[in-house]
Parts: C-alpha cells; structure tokens; sequence
C-alpha cells in the first residue's frame, strides 16, 4: 500500500520540478524589469514589442522595452503604453506605434507648423484626433490662435497621456484648448449643418490612426465636409501614410483630395519609428500654395517657439517629394524655383 503509494507520487515528481524550475527562473528575471509601483512586470524572455506582421511588405519590428506601464482596452481600441531604454515612452493603439518620446516632435511639429507659418494670424483651428496632446501643443504655441478645439472619440487615449506623457498632454490644461471627446466625422458634419455655409476655422488638421474606427475620417464625404468649415483662404492638413511602403494609399488619397482643392499638395518628414521611417502630410487650400504663397518668417521668428525637427529650411524641402512619389498624384508637385521668398 505505501509502495504504491510511493510510486505514484514519483510520477509526479519531474512535472512538480519544471514547474519549480519555471517559478525561480520567473522570481529571478521580474525584479530586474520591475521596479516600479505601477508597472506591469514583464520577464525578461518577454521584454519586448512587436507591432503585427506586414502581410504586404513581410516585414515586422521588434521593441526591446523593459516595462509595460498601462494596458487598458476602450470600447474602441487597445492602448498600451511601454517603456523603453532608447525610445523613452511608447504608445501604442492597436498594436501600432502612436509616439515615442524619442520622436514625436518630428510629427507634430510638422503637421502643425507647415500650415500654421502660411496663416500668422489664424485664430481657431480644429484637430480631429490627436489624443497623445503633441499637435494640440504646437498649435498652441502659436499665440495668435484664440481658440483650438480637439476632437477625439476616444477618452481613454487622452487619460493615459495625461498619465504617462504629461509633458506632451499639458496642451489639454491649456485655456484656449476645447476638448470634446465624439466622433470627428460626425462633429464635422454638424458644424457644416450649423455653419450654413460660412467658415468656421482657419485651420483644420485631422491627425489620426488610419484603421478600425477611424476609417470614417479617409472618406471624400469627410473630406468635403472639412473643406465646407474652412474660412476662405483657410488650409486643411491630414496624415497620410509611408509611401515608401503605401503608395497605393497616397494615390487613393490624392484621387479623393484633388478635386476639392485648388492646391493639393504633400510633404514628408523623417519618423525612424514609424514603417520605413519616411511619412507623408497633405495641405490642401484654395489659395495657398507652399512655394508661391510668401511666408513671414521674421513673424514666426518672434514667436519664439523652440522646435527639435522644424525650421524654415525643413519647411520647404519637405514639399520637394520623390519622382516615385510624383507619378501617383494627381497635382502638379511645387518646383523649387517657385519659392517666393518675399513678404507680402
């Protein structure tokens, strides 16, 4: 009877082992990673992250982070946010890199200042999107704007900012900012309904994720209904997509925007963390054009607003796009010898 007995729990004794062998190594590895409070522990052999697999270009990015400080799953998304020793802070939606500390000035200086330095004197602006706070910061940094509102569906997004990147998100504690958080295409649509006609923003940036529920923000309805709140002479900027790696989506958006515009016009920025490291804005206007329209650069200069990416020479070499780049639009790219530096 104890013989059997015996021998039973001998079988037993390898899994009960391995599973003692498993626990140590774990105990071991998760106070080296985690040392905060409010950090979620990841062990080292799981220290990493790695945005989903590009069926199309067979590609995919790993991340060596060392803590994941947030997880929350909204009614619309997924939001994470890690730590890194490189890249700073990372967040991301989806499994897609929204910002990293490390290069987040690259975008929205640009999709901020570039429309901004045409309009000196603009006084509102509406961003559709932009829950991280960057763009809703640049735009304020300009002081001639009186009122900046910023329209994202998911609160969430803008919590978790305001935790973990509160240098960036102190944009929402700003006085001139109003922050609403709704569906962007449909708030459009019913300030177009409201505006009857007459424009309501100098500036309209829409500065979001391209998938799931933001879909609705890359529709020509959308589009249209964006123009429709510009003030005459007004400017409207949207992100596009790499297109080193996309192009067929800068041709899709450039078949939507053109025949709206008089001006429909691209210029990139460097963003090693996004797929390919090289991105695409669109400005599209009525009336400016980014190298015939002059720009007052002794205003913006006293300003004073201190930028990590942005300058007056970025500025124009950014509209000087690829010949690849070229042949999928549907405008008439800016030629360099058309800069009119003369101040009107």
């Amino acid at each position: 009877m104890i013989l059997r007995s015996s021998t039973s729990l001998s079988r037993f004794f390898p899994y009960v082992v391995c599973i003692a062998i498993l626990f140590l190594f774990w105990y071991s590895t998760r106070c080296e990673i985690c040392e905060e409070e409010d950090s979620i522990c990841i062990p080292a052999f799981l220290n990493n992250f790695h945005q989903d697999f590009d069926t199309q270009i067979r590609q995919q990015i790993v991340y060596d982070v060392t803590k994941m400080l947030d997880y929350h799953v909204s009614p619309y998304q997924e939001i994470v946010v890690y730590d890194s020793e490189f890249f700073g802070k990372i967040l991301v939606i989806d499994e897609e890199i929204m910002i990293t500390e490390r290069d987040e000035t690259h975008y929205h200086e640009m999709i901020a200042h570039v429309p901004l330095n045409y309009m000196p004197d603009a006084k509102k602006v509406l961003i559709v999107g932009g829950g991280d706070g960057g763009t809703l910061g640049q735009v304020l940094a300009h002081p001639n704007i009186e009122s900046a509102t910023l329209v994202d569906i998911d609160e969430m997004v803008i919590r978790m900012s305001q935790k973990h990147f509160p240098k960036i998100a102190k944009s929402f504690s700003h006085p001139k900012a109003r922050v609403l958080f709704e569906d962007g295409a449909k708030f459009v649509a019913r300030e177009k309904m409201q505006a009857h006609g007459e424009g309501l923003y100098d500036v309209v940036i829409v500065d979001s994720t391209d998938f799931n529920r933001a879909l609705t923000l890359f529709t020509a309805d959308f589009y249209s209904n964006c123009k429709a709140i510009l003030k005459e002479g007004g400017i409207f900027v949207i992100n596009v997509e790499s297109p080193s790696y996309s192009l067929n989506v800068v041709a899709s958006s450039s078949q939507k925007l053109h025949p709206l515009f008089r001006n429909t016009h691209y210029f990139q920025v460097s963003i090693p963390t996004y797929l390919s490291g090289h991105y695409l804005f669109c400005m599209m206007s009525d009336e400016i054009h980014p190298y015939r329209s002059s720009i007052d650069w002794t205003k913006y200069q006293s300003k004073h607003i201190t930028t990590h990416y942005y300058s007056p020479d970025v500025h124009y070499a950014s509209f000087a796009i690829p010949n690849f780049v070229r042949k999928v639009i549907f405008s008439d790219p800016p030629h360099v010898q058309d800069i009119n530096l003369t101040v009107s």
